[in-house]
C-alpha cells in the first residue's frame, strides 16, 4: 500500500467555477489516485452546499475543502484582504495536519505558499500559470499610469524573481514560457516542468456520425484576451465563401456583447447560437462542429499561456483555427498539422485560410501523437513525477 502524502492545494479559482472542474479537480483526482491526499484552499463566488462536495468529490470521506468566499469590492484592497485571510487559514490548516508539499496555482497562491515554505519548510511548487502581472497590464486590467497599480506590478514582479529563484519545482504551461524563465531569470531547465492544459479525453471524444449542424465552434469565456471581433470577422469572411455557414458559441457570457459584434459585420443572427451548457455537455455541442477556433491577443504574457480549447478540440477530432504567436501554439499546429494558423487579420489573409479549409485533411499520425501529450492522464503522471522527486 503507498504510503499517503499530504499535499496542500491552493487556487485562488473556485472549484465550482469552469476553470476548476476542468484545470483543477481532474488533475486532483487523478493524483488521489497515486495516494496524494490534498487540503483545498480555494475561494468560491458561491456558497457551497452539501450537494456541490457530493457532485465534486463523490463518497470520498477524505478531501478536505477549505473554501472562502470570493469578494471584489475595492481593487487591490479586496484582493489583499483575501492574501491574508488565505495565508491564516493555510497556517491554521498546516498546524493541524503533517503536510508536505505546498501546491500554488498562480500568484496569489504563490505569496502564501512561499511563507509557508520559509516559516514551515514545506516543498512550495509555483504551478504558474502564465506571467501574471504583465497580464494585468497588457489585458488593460491594471493601468500602468495609475501610481497604485503600477507599485502592484512592481511588488509582484520582484516576487514573481524571488518564487522563480527558490520555489522547489516550477510549472510552466509551454515550453516558450520556459526558455524565457531559464534565459531572463537564470532559473535552472531542471528545475522547470512544462505540462500544458490537458483535457480529459474520455469525456471530450468524437461522437459517431458525420452530422456538423455548425462551421465553426468557440467554447470559453470572452473578452480580455480572447479577440471576439476578429473571430467575427472571420466567421463572416467564411460566409462570404459559404453563404448558409453558422457558428456555435459556448459561453457564459452576455450574449448581447456577441450579437452587438455580429451587427457589426452584418452577420444575421439566425447565423449564430449563443448557448451557456455545464461543462459535461460541451462535448456533446462542440461535436457538433466543423472547425474550432480561438483568437488570442499576442502579447508578451500570453507566450506562457496554453489554452485549454486546444485539447478539447483535439479530443473531438475538430482542427483548429488560431493566431500565430501564442505560446507554443506555432509549433504545436506546425508539427502535428492539427489546424491552421492565421498569420495577420486583414481580408485577404482570413480569406486564404478559409480556402485553405476547403482543402485540409486531419492527419492522423499528428492527431494522435498531440492527443497523447495533452490527455489529463498525461498530465497526471508529470504532476506526480514532481512531487515525487520532491520527496525523494
Amino acid at each position: 500500500m503507498k504510503p499517503l502524502i499530504n499535499v496542500l492545494y491552493i487556487t485562488y479559482d473556485g472549484l465550482l467555477d469552469p476553470l476548476g472542474q476542468s484545470q483543477v479537480l481532474p488533475y486532483l483526482k487523478g493524483l488521489y489516485r497515486e495516494g496524494y491526499r490534498f487540503h483545498i484552499i480555494s475561494f468560491e463566488k458561491k456558497t457551497p452546499t452539501p450537494e456541490d462536495f457530493q457532485r465534486l468529490f463523490g463518497d470520498a470521506k477524505d478531501w478536505n475543502w477549505h473554501w472562502m468566499e470570493y469578494h471584489k469590492s475595492i481593487p487591490i484592497w479586496s484582493q489583499y484582504s483575501m492574501l491574508n485571510k488565505m495565508l491564516r487559514k493555510a497556517k491554521t490548516v498546516a498546524s493541524d495536519n503533517a503536510l508536505e508539499i505546498v501546491h500554488c496555482r498562480s500568484y496569489f497562491p504563490a505569496w502564501v505558499g512561499h511563507k509557508l515554505q520559509r516559516e514551515l519548510g514545506l516543498k512550495f511548487v509555483f504551478d504558474m500559470r502564465g506571467f501574471w502581472a504583465d497580464e494585468r497590464i497588457e489585458g488593460g486590467i491594471w493601468n500602468a499610469n495609475n501610481p497604485l497599480y503600477s507599485w502592484a506590478y512592481r511588488y509582484f514582479k520582484k516576487k514573481e524573481s524571488q518564487w522563480f529563484e527558490q520555489c522547489d519545482a516550477l510549472i510552466s504551461l509551454t515550453e516558450t514560457g520556459k526558455s524565457i524563465i531559464a534565459n531572463q531569470w537564470n532559473v535552472p531547465a531542471t528545475k522547470i516542468t512544462v505540462i500544458p492544459c490537458c483535457a480529459d479525453l474520455n469525456l471530450f471524444s468524437a461522437e459517431r456520425g458525420d452530422s456538423k449542424e455548425y462551421d465553426l465552434g468557440y467554447v470559453g469565456s470572452i473578452g480580455t484576451w480572447y479577440m471576439l471581433e476578429e473571430m467575427v470577422q472571420f466567421f463572416s469572411r467564411y460566409r462570404s465563401q459559404n453563404p448558409n455557414a453558422k457558428m456555435l458559441f459556448l459561453t457564459p457570457e452576455n450574449p448581447e456583447v456577441i450579437e452587438e459584434q455580429l451587427s457589426r459585420n452584418s452577420i444575421p443572427l439566425s447565423s449564430v447560437d449563443i448557448r451557456k451548457v455545464p461543462h459535461r455537455e460541451v462535448p456533446h455541442w462542440l461535436n457538433k462542429c466543423r472547425y474550432g477556433i480561438y483568437f488570442i491577443r499576442p502579447t508578451f504574457s500570453k507566450k506562457a499561456s496554453f489554452p485549454t480549447k486546444l485539447a478539447e478540440y483535439l479530443g473531438l477530432r475538430i482542427p483548429v483555427v488560431t493566431n500565430t504567436g501564442i505560446g507554443d501554439m506555432d509549433q504545436w499546429v506546425q508539427d502535428y498539422k492539427i489546424g491552421i494558423l492565421v498569420d495577420d487579420f486583414s481580408k485577404s489573409a482570413m480569406d486564404q485560410v478559409v480556402g485553405g479549409l476547403k482543402d485540409y485533411q486531419y492527419p492522423e499520425a499528428g492527431w494522435e501523437q498531440a492527443c497523447q501529450k495533452l490527455d489529463l492522464e498525461t498530465g497526471i503522471s508529470q504532476y506526480a513525477e514532481v512531487y515525487r522527486k520532491l520527496l525523494v
